[in-house]
């Protein structure tokens, strides 16, 4: 098969997805696309959403095999998208990548959040960041919080003495050439316990016998043309022996880290030793060092060399060094995180090792980083990475011989294929109730469908995605309905930096409000600089299956960034057009910004047709040093956006076209202005952990919404005063079992027509791996306030998921709803029944 083979598969492939796009669709997704992708820290997670969602926080906070993240839309649901509803994604998947299952759950009682299911326990870290339209998490590698039994120290072999020499016969050794005793050159571990400026000299705690068998001496190093000096005790034959001392010594030492020293410093430990051990010798028949040996005590307990925390500190300080251009310090921080205990962090700290001695100028060095990253571990992305930067090393300071050649022609040898996805079918059944009077809300089949295919050259990238369904409604009166989420054809090439991707897709920045049909043009100018031209036809609903030319829209925007690794800018140009009028013509930008603990999203968007302010953003985040998170979100904007397409809101024709015959040009574009309302809203939130199963967290938002006026036959609307809305939840995670979450949550919203309150119980739990269990309820009440009346509710329910071989997903979930409801002195009493049954395979 050649490289023109490979062409047409994807031609055809993609022609025959439109071809038969009729029968198939699919449900509105919110979540793009998923990647899961192996990096130097470990497994990272990157989740594509279609329109803007704030992260609110997650839990458990650290570690476990189920992680769940609440989420809140950026933009009022009724703009942008539905966000009720449940849905399974897929992603390409690879071995040695844990993730087992991603699900969005638009309906759960605290709001909408994503769940992530793991094949065993995971420490994870919630990357975030500035884009609303991104979510990344990276997992690290498996816990082992409780520590395993310890295993037979291994044994140091030492050699019997030597037979006696007579004394005057024997030469003085110099003190500064004197051997230590063979036990210390044997044992190449050792416990630094401080480090300063000025001279240590300390002695060790005098009530600890245990510690005379080892040695304390001092060592010096030179740092931004300082000497320090280090205080180190040794020595040990391996780590986990070492870093059991070292947890007896953290009271007194609580900054004490682990270290392999050098043969030669173990030497000249004895000519700096402030306290010399009694010498760890048995006598033996023989000099053989298999034969004789001396046993280690063990302590009781193992700890990580670097518990978890303080390893995420040094992470963190190592980062900023980097940011700040320290590079000395992050070759230090870095270091010592070559002791940390998980295997994920010691490879990360490798590679930025020898990157920060790249970065100091430090060429040699860095080339031995590289070298020994690429000797512990070969394969990999963050290997290709290392090598690159290995390669670009050498390459730089060696002077070509010869000319370069021309590259080879691509041979299909050269090509990797991948394809991935999942077939679905769900059966949905509701029934209510009302006053002894059974009615079919609703009953259908619904069928999903999601089709990956990529194909990956030397120089060119070529995917296609096909995301689509068919909603089979059974009863009477209903109608079958087809939806397209997604159809597009996605090119990109290396050299020069190009990508194109065209067909059906969602966007939601450069001035792009949405799903559109149509393609999207991305040229990296440079580094920092990239710009994007956008042309095609706005997709008001997925079970749109044909597209309205009628309303062109056409874009021009770039992007800026990453400055000093922190900040990122994109600025827009847009006009869009209905029936041959302007509907939306604005200019605008997104600043971001990000830091591991800080970070913030703004935007502002501004109709020069209209010369109205549309839509001014900002969102942030702020972590503090015990995890606790703060978020702050200001929202000012026309609801909905501000288009000509608003004048059509209570006329009773559908089209500008037709209204164009009623009314005059000017008279639409102020229809549209009176149709379109301001509202503007503001959430702080806070999330606190109360330990390391349990933690609590909140938001608190005022919302108003503005009046519009009559015109045009339509009434006008009250928009009324501001409303108030309160949100608290106890979230706990492994609480009986490893995997298991359970959240109470309360609500309470007080509004001008209403005040209600909401106590909700969501729990999860794995009965067995392969089998999960999801009891939850609802309670709510709300009383109206412009009379008497006032309902309440209650809605338990039921789900139980069951995963077979991996691949084949079982679902079930069944529930009532109790609800009476009071108004003008009667009484109506509801019930409803409701069931979900299905199965989903990934392929």
């Amino acid at each position: 098969m050649n490289s023109k083979v490979a062409y047409i598969g994807l031609i055809w492939t993609w022609l025959l997805l439109i071809a038969f796009v009729t029968p198939v669709a699919a449900v509105t997704r919110v979540v793009e696309e998923v990647e899961v992708l192996s990096v130097a820290e470990g497994v990272e997670i990157q989740i594509n959403f279609n329109f803007p969602l704030r992260y609110m926080t997650h839990s458990p906070a650290r570690a476990g095999k189920l992680l769940q993240v609440e989420l809140r839309s950026l933009f009022a649901a009724s703009e942008m998208v539905e966000l009720s509803g449940r849905k399974v994604y897929s992603w390409k998947p690879s071995a040695g990548r844990p993730l087992r299952s991603l699900t969005y759950d638009g309906d759960a009682p605290g709001g909408p959040q994503l769940l992530l299911e793991f094949e065993h326990k995971v420490e994870y870290r919630i990357k975030g960041g500035s884009d609303p339209l991104r979510l990344t998490i990276l997992l690290q590698p498996q816990l082992q919080l409780q520590p395993k039994p310890l295993k037979a120290q291994p044994v140091v072999v030492v050699p019997a003495p030597a037979p006696a020499v007579p004394p005057e016969k024997i030469e003085p050794t110099p003190p500064e050439v004197m051997e230590p005793p063979a036990v210390a050159l044997a044992l190449p571990y050792v416990i630094n316990l401080e480090s300063a400026l000025k001279p240590i000299d300390m002695q060790l705690p005098a009530e600890r016998e245990d510690l005379q068998q080892y040695r304390l001496y001092t060592t010096r190093f030179k740092k931004g043309g300082q000497n320090w000096h280090r205080l180190r005790l040794g020595f040990f034959g391996d780590k986990k022996s070492a870093q059991r001392v070292m947890l007896t010594l953290k009271k007194e030492f609580p900054e004490a880290w682990l270290s392999r020293t050098t043969l030669e410093e173990r030497r000249d430990s004895v000519n700096t030793a402030l306290f010399e051990p009694a010498p760890l010798v048995v006598e033996a028949p023989a000099a053989s060092m298999e034969e004789v040996s001396v046993t280690l005590r063990p302590a009781e307990e193992p700890v990580p060399v670097l518990p978890a925390e303080r390893r995420q500190q040094l992470l963190d300080q190592a980062e900023a060094s980097m940011v700040a251009g320290d590079y000395q310090r992050a070759a230090l921080l870095y270091t010592s995180l070559l002791q940390a205990e998980d295997a994920a962090t010691r490879q990360l700290a490798q590679e930025y090792l020898g990157l920060a001695r790249d970065r100091a100028n430090q060429l040699a060095h860095a080339k031995a980083e590289y070298e020994r990253y690429l000797q512990l571990y070969p394969d990999g992305e963050a290997s290709e990475r290392v090598r690159q930067r290995l390669s670009a090393l050498l390459t730089a300071r060696s002077t070509p011989k010869d000319p370069l050649r021309k590259a080879k022609q691509q041979t299909a040898d050269a090509w990797k294929h991948d394809a991935y996805g999942s077939f679905s079918q769900f059966y949905f059944h509701d029934s209510l109730i009302t006053d002894g009077e059974t009615r079919l809300a609703q009953s259908s089949l619904r069928t999903d469908v999601d089709i990956n295919t990529r194909s990956r050259g030397e120089n060119l990238d070529i995917r296609t995605t096909f995301i689509g369904g068919l909603e089979n409604d059974f009863r009477d009166n209903g109608d079958d309905e087809v939806r397209v989420s997604s159809l597009y054809l996605d090119i990109a090439a290396r050299q020069p930096e190009l990508s194109l991707r065209f067909g059906r897709q969602s966007r939601s920045s450069g001035g792009v409000l949405g799903r559109f049909d149509g393609g999207l043009l991305r040229w990296q100018i440079s580094e920092r600089v990239s710009a994007n031209l956008v042309s095609g036809f706005p997709v008001n609903s997925t079970s749109e299956t044909s597209i309205d030319t009628e309303r062109p829209l056409y874009g021009l925007s770039f992007d800026f960034g990453t400055f000093a690794n922190r900040w990122d800018v994109n600025l827009y140009i847009i006009n869009q057009a209905v029936d041959s009028m302007t509907d939306r013509r604005a200019v605008g930008g997104e600043l971001r910004y990000f830091e591991p603990t800080r970070s913030f999203f703004s935007l502002v968007d501004y109709d020069i047709f209209y010369n109205k302010l549309n839509t001014a953003l900002f969102n942030g985040n702020l972590r503090f040093l015990d995890n606790t998170t703060l978020t702050l979100s200001a929202d000012y904007r026309n609801s909905p956006v501000l288009t000509t397409s608003n004048a059509l809101q209570g006329q009773t024709v559908d089209s500008i076209s037709a209204l164009r015959r009623l009314f005059t040009d000017d008279e639409i574009t102020q229809l549209a202005l009176d149709r379109t309302a301001k509202s503007q809203s503001y959430t702080l939130g806070l999330t606190h952990p109360l330990s390391e199963k349990l933690q609590v967290s909140g938001d608190v938002s005022v919302a108003r919404f503005g009046s519009t006026v009559a015109s045009g036959g339509v009434a006008a609307l009250d928009g009324g005063g501001n409303s108030y809305f309160y949100s608290l939840q106890l979230i706990g995670s492994s609480l009986i079992k490893e995997g298991d979450i359970a959240i109470v949550g309360l609500r309470y919203s007080d509004t001008d027509s209403s005040a209600s309150w909401a106590l909700n119980l969501n729990t999860r739990y794995p009965l067995l791996r392969e089998l999960r269990l999801n009891p939850k309820i609802l309670i709510d009440y709300r009383d109206n306030k412009n009379d008497s009346g006032n309902r309440w509710r209650i809605r338990p329910a039921f789900r139980v998921e069951y995963r077979w071989k991996k691949r084949l997903h079982l679902e079930f979930e069944g529930g009532a709803e109790w609800a009476n409801e009071t108004n003008a002195g009667q009484t109506f009493r509801t019930r409803d029944f409701f069931l979900t049954l299905g199965y989903r395979v990934d392929f």
